[in-house]
């Protein structure tokens, strides 16, 4: 996805990842963001290694996101639960010999979801003062056993048509990566925040569950950084806000293509989800 390049606005390079990948899951390969998972055959390989802590166990699963609906009736709440496609589609990728991160960051992000656990799970066991902001940095500290439990785990919960609305948290992770110049950090916060408007929860509440850096949260919630202005101008055109996107420092023609692109991609990967 594409932007219109002019001089206040940075052209989208093309993504380049910046970490190493351990031995487990093997070098990435450069391709293109195609966020829509395919769906083949496949399971987790089996492994010796003992489980490592899972979301139930650590207390925090989506069910610590359930959302209250407003009804005079009897109260209920809505299971959160990563998408059964997605999910499928990670299990196939993790089969092979030396499975492709690049390929299986792609089918996790596919999920806002699936994002979420990701994170919360490889911040967890991440070193004191190190932090994993992006889906790819938390596969690396998860490595392919560790993930591969984590996958089974959220199996039993799976959901055949995932939340509503999963396509806007989508646009606003492609739209605000784009704006800030292909800025995989971007993505995470555009896609977190994204989803805590779909789920009607506060956005400190879903970026403290997933245990992203300080620093992020500081762009989120303060403009700081060299990427907030990117997720704000994102969350500007979705509130119809030309005031808004102006104060970003981007031009409307680029602000204004990129999400329209942003959600026309979004809404396709969504489609393949069973998501409305």
């Amino acid at each position: 996805m594409t932007g219109t390049s002019t001089a206040s606005a940075a052209p989208a390079a093309p993504w380049r990842p910046t970490w190493t990948p351990g031995p487990e899951l093997g070098p990435p390969h450069r391709s293109q963001r195609a966020l829509v998972p395919v769906q083949r055959a496949g399971g987790v390989a089996g492994t010796s290694t003992p489980p490592t802590p899972t979301l139930r166990g650590l207390g925090v699963d989506t069910r610590s996101l359930a959302v209250p609906r407003r009804s005079n009736r009897r109260p209920r709440t809505t299971v959160l639960s990563c998408s059964a496609v997605a999910l499928h589609a990670a299990g196939h990728v993790l089969t092979g010999r030396t499975p492709d991160v690049d390929a299986l960051a792609e089918v996790v992000e596919s999920d806002p979801m699936f994002v979420l656990r990701v994170l919360h799970l490889a911040n967890q066991l991440t070193a004191r003062g190190h932090t994993a902001d992006t889906v790819p940095a938390a596969l690396t500290v998860l490595g392919r056993d560790r993930f591969g439990w984590l996958l089974g785990d959220l199996r039993h919960d799976a959901a055949r048509r995932p939340i509503a609305g999963v396509w806007r948290a989508l646009a606003r992770g492609l739209a605000a990566e784009v704006l800030s110049g292909g800025d995989r950090e971007a993505f995470t916060a555009g896609l977190l925040t994204g989803l805590a408007d779909a789920l009607g929860v506060p956005v400190p509440l879903v970026l403290e569950v997933s245990g992203v850096s300080r620093e992020m949260v500081a762009a989120v919630t303060t403009g700081a950084g060299s990427w907030a202005r990117g997720l704000h101008a994102a969350i500007a055109f979705e509130r119809h806000s030309s005031a808004g996107a102006r104060r970003s420092g981007l031009e409307l023609v680029d602000v204004y293509d990129i999400c329209q692109r942003a959600t026309s991609e979004a809404k396709a990967t969504a489609r393949a989800l069973g998501s409305r």
